[in-house]
This record gives C-alpha cells, sequence and structure tokens, in this order.
C-alpha cells in the first residue's frame, strides 16, 4: 500500500477548522439561490477565501460563481477543484435547525455541502502552501441545475480550463455509507436529453367526438409507444432511461381536446445510442400520431454528455485513497444515469469525478433531502490528500528522469 506523505497533519488540521466549515455549511443552506442567482452565495464565499487568505479571486467567468486560485511557489502544473453552488425550486421539508429562509428554494443536491468541503480544502491547503508542488484552482460553479445548458460550458467558454492539467470533481451520494467513497471507471454518469412533444388534434364538442380529433387519445398511445421503445429498438444490454415528467392539456372538460404536451428526460451512455434515439422515436412517435388523424412536433434538446473518468487519473485517485480510508471504503460504482455537466470539463481535461457516501434516508431532489455532515470531513481529507500527495505525479516523472 501506498505510503501517503502528511496524513497525520491532514487529520489535525481539518480537525480544527471543521467547526468552522460546518458554520458556513449552514450558512449557504439557509440562503440557497437558484442557477445564476447565486450572488449571496458568491459573496459568501469570496468573503471566506479572503478571510483564509486566498486573494487571487477570479469573477470574470461568468455573472455568478467565483474561482480561487492558490499558487504554489515551484508549481509544477494546475490542478482544479471544482464544486457546484446553485439550489433547487423546491420547498424545505427537512426540519433542520438551519433550513432554507428562502421560500421555494432549498439546496436538495447538496451543494453547500460540496461549496463547504472546498473551502476546507481551500484552507488546508493554504496551511500546507509550502508543500504544493502544483497550482490548484477552486472552481466554484454556477448552474449546474439549469440543464441542458448548464453553468459549466459557459466557464469553459471563457477560459476556466486553459491553464489547467486536470480536474476533480465529486457529488454527494445518499446511498453510500459516510466513511466511504464510490468510483466509475469510464464512464460514470449519463448523458442527458430533454424530449418535448406537442400533440395536435382538432377541437369539437365533447358530445360529438366524431367531429374532432382527441389529442389526449393521441398522447395516451405516444405515451405507451415512449414507454415500450426501448425494449423493441435497442440492444437489451444498453443502459438507456426514457421518463416522461409532465403532461398538460388544452381545453375544457366538455370539449374534445385540441392539444396535449409532453416533456421528458432520455438518458444514455453511449453516443451511437443517443444518436439512435433521437432519429428512431422521433419517426415512430410522428408516425402514431398521423396514424390516429392527428399531427405532432418532437423536439430532443441535446443536454449533458456522459461523463467519463480518465482512466490514469482515476486508478491514481483509487491508489491514494485506499491507504487513506481503508481498502474497504473505496468501493467501484455502476455508471450512474443521472447527469452532471461536469462531463464537459472531462472532455477538454483528464478528469475524475467520485461520490462522496453521505447516508441519507431521502434521495437526491427530494424536499427531504439533508445529508449527513459527517461526509464533509471525509471530502475534506480526500480531496487535500489527492492535492498533498501528487495527484498529477509530478514527483515520480522527476524521479525516473533523475
Amino acid at each position: 500500500m501506498k505510503q501517503l506523505r502528511f496524513k497525520d497533519e491532514i487529520q489535525e488540521v481539518s480537525a480544527k477548522i471543521l467547526p468552522d466549515v460546518l458554520s458556513f455549511r449552514e450558512k449557504l443552506h439557509r440562503y440557497p439561490e437558484l442557477g445564476y442567482e447565486e450572488h449571496i452565495t458568491t459573496g459568501l464565499i469570496v468573503n471566506k477565501l479572503v478571510e483564509i487568505g486566498i486573494y487571487k479571486i477570479e469573477t470574470k467567468y461568468s455573472k455568478t460563481g467565483v474561482v480561487g486560485i492558490i499558487e504554489a511557489d515551484k508549481a509544477q502544473g494546475t490542478i482544479a477543484i471544482r464544486a457546484d453552488i446553485d439550489a433547487l425550486p423546491l420547498r424545505e421539508n427537512t426540519g433542520a435547525p438551519f433550513v432554507s429562509e428562502n421560500e421555494g428554494i432549498m439546496h436538495a443536491c447538496g451543494h453547500d455541502v460540496h461549496a463547504s468541503i472546498v473551502i476546507g480544502v481551500a484552507e488546508l491547503l493554504q496551511h500546507f502552501r509550502d508543500k504544493l508542488n502544483v497550482n490548484v484552482k477552486l472552481i466554484f460553479q454556477p448552474a449546474e441545475e439549469c440543464s441542458p445548458e448548464g453553468g459549466a460550458k459557459n466557464l469553459i467558454t471563457n477560459g476556466v480550463l486553459d491553464d489547467v492539467d486536470a480536474i476533480i470533481g465529486f457529488h454527494v451520494w445518499p446511498s453510500l455509507p459516510v466513511g466511504t467513497v464510490g468510483v466509475a471507471m469510464g464512464s460514470a454518469m449519463a448523458a442527458s436529453d430533454k424530449l418535448k412533444i406537442t400533440v395536435f388534434g382538432q377541437g369539437a364538442h365533447a358530445a360529438e367526438p366524431q367531429n374532432g380529433i382527441d389529442a389526449i387519445t393521441i398522447a395516451t398511445q405516444v405515451v405507451n409507444t415512449i414507454n415500450s421503445f426501448k425494449a423493441r429498438n435497442i440492444d437489451p444490454f444498453e443502459p438507456v432511461v426514457l421518463s416522461l415528467g409532465t403532461i398538460y392539456s388544452k381545453g375544457r372538460y366538455n370539449i374534445i381536446c385540441p392539444q396535449v404536451d409532453i416533456e421528458g428526460t432520455i438518458r444514455t451512455l453511449n453516443e451511437d445510442t443517443r444518436y439512435c434515439i433521437s432519429k428512431k422515436l422521433v419517426e415512430i412517435v410522428m408516425n402514431v400520431a398521423k396514424a390516429m388523424g392527428g399531427n405532432c412536433n418532437i423536439n430532443i434538446l441535446r443536454g449533458y454528455d456522459v461523463l467519463k473518468n480518465d482512466e490514469k487519473l482515476t486508478n491514481r485517485f483509487v491508489e491514494l485513497t485506499k491507504p487513506l480510508l481503508g481498502d474497504d471504503k473505496v468501493l467501484f460504482n455502476k455508471p450512474s444515469m443521472i447527469s452532471e455537466d461536469f462531463a464537459f470539463y472531462s472532455k477538454r481535461v483528464p478528469a475524475t469525478y467520485f461520490f462522496l457516501g453521505c447516508e441519507s434516508s431521502h434521495p437526491l431532489h427530494s424536499s427531504q433531502f439533508l445529508p449527513n455532515e459527517e461526509c464533509i470531513k471525509i471530502g475534506i481529507k480526500v480531496l487535500t490528500n489527492l492535492v498533498l500527495n501528487d495527484f498529477l505525479g509530478v514527483d515520480e516523472k522527476q524521479s525516473h528522469v533523475c
């Protein structure tokens, strides 16, 4: 097993800063903000970075969000660590003493925890700054929940990765126990596309249905077709999710419905399958509507891509995290069909993304989701350990040259 540097020191310093980090997390949780509206959140993070002693702070990449930079004296590369910071439009029902004070908005996906962990990492790395062999870019990203665009694309377009050699991301994971991390080799999270269908019929008096074309009846067949699409059109060993989330009709109880709107999501792990669905599903749904005398518009809005973990970097993550947490605490996950705009970072630079056990009985995006805060100290230790133990392999490359 690999011998870690600074393991005891990381434990000692993280224990000292933890109460302050937990207090900061509670403050973020009280004031959640939606994507691209995270002005208070951004301000709190900027103030905290300055308090820690990090003065190289950049806000040029997006209208909200911030990047803090810790510069090593003899840097031989740059590692980025990303935390998302936006919340969801849900009314909180956790009963937490630090419940959201912004009505109808809550941190139901743990982004308050993510940001607080990276603040903790910032404080530890600032403490160990003279030990760093790389610069560290702390990316507090807005609008992760704003699919299909998301905040990552905007930051990347504006140059946030231009000097980055590798990037690390993570997400709290309710099904994993505190003290564990999960990692997937290769494809870690699915691509996500938005499905929008409008079914058109023809209105008539409900007592004279023969004079109309019932969009509800057509929509029913469309829904059944979508639900059976995978079973007859996709390789049964290929992971695909087609879920419909909303269906709305326009009309009145005594009018044959002229229009129905349907929305859903398509999740895939394979780009060829993604393309196949975008063509074949459109064709089949159009034919169903026309066969019943109606018509439809169907649009598939391309969203987040598949999040792919770099093999070398992810193996390095496992190599450095097992001696920190224990062999049995680093678990190998199946890919998740949930999506993440971290995927766009992973397409530009080598990346690894892991799942942090937070042991919640309620799932992500639930109004009752409240991660076990014990996961915060684990996240801080895991990320700090990676940076301080030569995650990029800079020292090892030099020793081979010598």
